[in-house]
């Protein structure tokens, strides 16, 4: 088993040391082998056996055979000479930051005691006398003979708490209560800007146009906010599947009204994919309450039996194109070629004109520089259309910035009436999408 090495200069040494200062007191001879020396006891006269020197010779004899024990116990046979030729005279422990072993306990330079700031407000890794720091005395180390090394530095604890990073979400927030605009950061797709009175070129474009917007309702609580989600959802659904769903939903319009009796409408004849649809369709009605009776029966009837609510009368009544048309248009402008340019909307509009007229704007929006305006219609007549015309005149849009949607109208007759009104854009719900590509191109 191979020796341990001590934390402190080997027990037989130190008796050895302590054996070494008694003798060069008494001026007695030092044993170099470490072998019990009997001349301090043998050549004392027994009648001098109460004086201090014999005392001490006594002493001297018992810390050498003590010494001699140890040595024999430990394997460990050293010259008790000093191997540097100094004799300051110090008990030694080895460095802290080098590893322990018997040449680190013998040859080094006594530890200067050690002053470590302790911070004010943090508490530092470890203590001073935890069992990392003192390692050596709780368990035994094997380790390999080393050259002395310089010792280290040992760094003063820095008590103050380092500064902390900022936080981006309020670094974006402060930046949109100056007015600035957030740089995007590295290796992330960057958000659109935010729009603020300053910036806006919609609000910039109605003013230029002297005309003011009509001040908005309060803010919308969590709990409308969820009912008009579930009313968004509904519109999408009847405007990407308005072919299916139309004949259900003239039906249920004739019904919303009192006595708005109960009816059953069948599903014989429809594919698969065109019966789901309309169910889909049924059960959004019911979720966005309404519907006050909703039943479905399989074959061989395949009906569906629906009594109205009589809630949101205006929505279903036309209201929830516009809806769908806010969507879609957000979702094809977004997917657009050139998305470094930001898109702006405001929908259902209200503005008012330098002579205090007033007109409603479905869907008013700005691609980059270039604004744009979106109305919605179910079934419009040529006078309705001309009416509007007239009332949205001083918002000076030409024919490429201006589309009108229509529901409820076939393709022949949309043509008559661009026609017949200068060209407007006006096209079917199911043209959406390739229209509006077509018109950006044209506007930007």
């Amino acid at each position: 088993m191979p020796a341990i090495p001590p934390l402190f200069p080997p027990q037989a040494t130190l008796f050895k040391l302590l054996n070494k200062a008694v003798r060069q007191d008494l001026n007695l001879p030092v044993s170099a082998t470490g072998n019990q020396s009997q001349s301090g006891a043998s050549q004392s006269d027994p009648e001098n056996t109460e004086t201090p020197n014999s005392e001490l010779a006594r002493i001297a004899t018992a810390l050498e055979r003590i010494a001699a024990s140890l040595e024999k116990l430990s394997g460990e046979q050293r010259d008790l000479s000093n191997e540097t030729g100094h004799d300051d005279g110090w008990i030694t422990l080895p460095d802290s930051n080098l590893p322990l072993s018997k040449e680190s306990s013998s040859d080094t330079k006594p530890l200067l005691p050690l002053k470590i700031e302790q911070p004010a407000t943090s508490k530092p890794a470890s203590q001073p006398n935890s069992p990392a720091n003192n390692a050596a005395l709780a368990a035994p180390i094997k380790t390999e003979p080393q050259a002395s090394q310089p010792k280290a530095k040992v760094p003063a604890i820095n008590s103050k708490p380092a500064a902390k990073s900022p936080d981006p979400a309020s670094k974006v927030q402060a930046d949109a209560k100056s007015g600035k605009t957030p740089a995007p950061q590295a290796g992330k797709q960057s958000a659109p800007p935010m729009t603020t009175a300053n910036n806006s070129v919609l609000l910039k474009y109605l003013k230029e146009c002297d005309i003011t917007i009509q001040e908005r309702k309060k803010k919308i609580s969590p709990q409308e906010q969820a009912y008009l989600d579930k009313l968004d959802k509904l519109a999408l659904h009847l405007g990407k599947n308005f072919t299916e769903c139309q004949e259900l939903y003239q039906e249920l319009k004739k019904n919303i009204v009192a006595p708005r009796n109960s009816f059953t409408y069948s599903l014989k004849g429809f594919s698969a994919e065109q019966n789901n649809k309309v169910q889909n369709f049924c059960r959004l009605l019911k979720e966005a309450e309404l519907l006050e009776e909703y039943s479905y029966q399989k074959k061989p009837e395949y009906t569906v039996r629906l009594k109205a609510s009589g809630k949101e009368q205006k929505y279903l009544c036309g209201a929830w194109l516009e809806h769908y048309v806010k969507q879609e248009v957000a979702r094809i402008v977004k997917s657009y070629g050139n998305t470094k340019l930001r898109y702006e909307a405001l929908a259902n509009l209200e503005i008012i004109f330098k002579d205090t007229s007033k007109a409603e704007l479905d869907l008013f929006f700005a691609l980059g520089q270039e604004v744009f305006c979106v109305e919605t219609k179910m079934r419009p007549s040529q006078a309705e259309l001309e009416n509007f015309l007239t009332r949205i005149k001083p918002l000076k849009l030409d024919n490429q910035a201006l589309l009108i949607v229509v529901a409820d109208k076939p393709e022949e007759d949309c043509q008559k009436l661009s026609q017949a009104l200068g060209n407007v854009q006006i096209i079917r719900l199911a043209n959406l999408e390739q229209s509006l590509t077509v018109l950006l191109k044209a506007g930007l």
